[in-house]
């Protein structure tokens, strides 16, 4: 008898412990809503200890404009009829209202109910006595609290926002009270969309639902763009009183459509590529024949400009040409990438003394093999050279470095102590035509980019204005292609 006693009091004492020591609300009400029991952080939120709170009903803590729906609901709710989560008000005799949401609950046969729930938010209400959602609103919201989308009610009168689901910090980037003390904190953060133009959306009553597609400037080089569904909320009176806010991330539909747009460039490049390489090829060797002809037989000093200019115009249409090829003209060989940079780097160094620039190359001994058309990868290598060389008009230092990756890839790095690159230049520059050269055409890194990419590569730029530009190359080893 004595050990059932210490066992029962143990449990007790255990039972207790366990309910004041979660985060969550637990209640526990009899057949009439009175409350039996509440943990301490409920003790805590109501203000007042069991022992004030004990046989008092649980409807006098509930805002008046919710009692019939916790009633319904929550306390009076029929034995065989299933309980679902709900949100509700709760007002203290202090002014302070916080909305509660029960996440489950149990009824006995003989009425008795027990509950658990959350706290939502909690807000003055001598402060704000009028920021509060109606019942049917509060239906909704408890729909989508779990969603990634962002949601939020307006009010158009006040002119301030009334409620912002849970993503709402997570995809800003601030939480709501921010947003509540300063609501410019989210026009600032909106690239394409003037603060005017955005306070036009919100201000204006409107009775068509509205839609704004803006980009959101993130942390460093990192932006998403959003789209925002405005759609208005018809209150007392049959009058526009509110805005519904749903806000959605569609960076990777942009990112795609971009991408549609990049390669629609590149499909209309390959065929006018296609259509004038036979128009222009025959006359342009024609030209280029008859003015070596006519220079050894007239000597004119000005042989040489002219010579220069048209092998100009061969260079660009080879960059055309290599556009209209289709990837499987590819006629891969296993080389080694050392003995081809070493072949370029002496080719070009002549070029590079005339610029006052130092041309060095280090070479990894242990760079593996690759697969690759030598011819491309020169090609690249010129380019990527070249540019650089033209990024130090003062003169300067290049540096040309191999090196093996531990996962089977070969690297190369060009390094230069050149201008630099703006960051929002750098996104840009294997666009077709885009180009801040006054005589460059906007193709070869573009070109450079797609023989790497045709090789299984990658090709990244990286870049600091007024401390120089680095260009990494990493190609799949022989080895590794051979394994997949």
């Amino acid at each position: 008898m004595a050990e059932h006693s210490i066992e029962k009091k143990h449990l007790s004492e255990s039972m207790e412990w366990l309910s004041n020591s979660i985060k969550e609300l637990f209640l526990l009400t009899d057949g009439k809503g009175n409350i039996k029991f509440l943990n301490l952080p409920f003790e805590q939120l109501l203000q007042c200890p069991l022992s004030e709170v004990s046989d008092r009903s649980f409807v006098t803590f509930v805002h008046p404009e919710d009692r019939e729906k916790v009633k319904r609901n929550l306390l009076f709710r029929k034995k065989d009829e299933p309980f679902r989560p709900f949100t509700h008000r709760c007002l203290l005799q202090n002014n302070i209202c916080f909305s509660l949401r029960w996440e489950t609950s149990e009824k006995a046969e003989d009425g008795w109910m027990r509950t658990v729930g959350c706290l939502v938010d909690t807000e003055t209400t001598a402060e704000k006595p009028k920021r509060q959602i109606g019942e049917g609103e509060l239906l909704l919201l408890d729909s989508i609290e779990n969603i990634n989308e962002v949601l939020c009610i307006y009010d158009i009168e006040k002119n301030e926002p009334l409620y912002a689901s849970p993503s709402f910090e997570s995809f800003w980037g601030f939480s709501v009270e921010q947003s509540y003390k300063n609501p410019e904190v989210v026009s600032s953060k909106i690239r394409n969309v003037s603060l005017k133009e955005l306070q036009g959306y919100f201000s204006t009553p409107s009775d068509k639902p509205r839609e704004m597609e803006f980009e959101l400037q993130g942390e460093e080089e990192f932006s998403k763009w959003v789209l925002t569904k405005i759609i208005p909320i018809v209150g007392e009176e049959e009058k526009i009183s509110r805005y519904m806010c749903i806000s959605y991330d569609i960076t990777p539909l942009k990112e795609q459509d971009l991408l549609v747009k990049k390669w629609d460039k590149l499909g209309m490049i390959g065929q006018l590529a296609a259509g004038i390489a036979h128009e222009i090829r025959n006359p342009l060797t024609t030209i280029k024949g008859f003015l070596q002809l006519l220079g050894q037989e007239t000597n004119t000093p000005y042989q040489e400009l002219l010579l220069s200019e048209l092998e100009r115009i061969e260079f660009i249409m080879n960059e055309f040409l290599f556009l209209a090829k289709p990837q499987q003209d590819l006629k891969l060989e296993i080389k080694n990438l050392n003995k081809d940079l070493t072949d370029i780097v002496d080719f070009m160094r002549p070029e590079a003394v005339l610029n006052n620039i130092q041309l060095d190359l280090e070479c990894d001994p242990s760079l593996p093999l690759v697969y690759c058309e030598s011819k491309q990868i020169k090609q690249v290598m010129m380019n990527l050279i070249k540019n650089a060389v033209e990024a130090m008009p003062t003169g300067g230092n290049i540096s040309i470095q191999t090196m093996a990756k531990p996962d089977g890839y070969a690297m190369i790095r060009v390094c230069d102590e050149g201008m630099g690159i703006p960051k929002e230049r750098v996104k840009r520059l294997f666009e077709p035509f885009y180009t801040s050269k006054e005589k460059g055409t906007g193709l070869g890194l573009m070109v450079s980019n797609q023989i790497i990419e045709n090789h299984k590569g990658t090709l990244v730029f990286s870049s600091e204005v007024g401390k120089g530009t680095t260009a990494c190359i990493l190609l799949p080893g022989a080895e590794k292609e051979r394994l997949v």
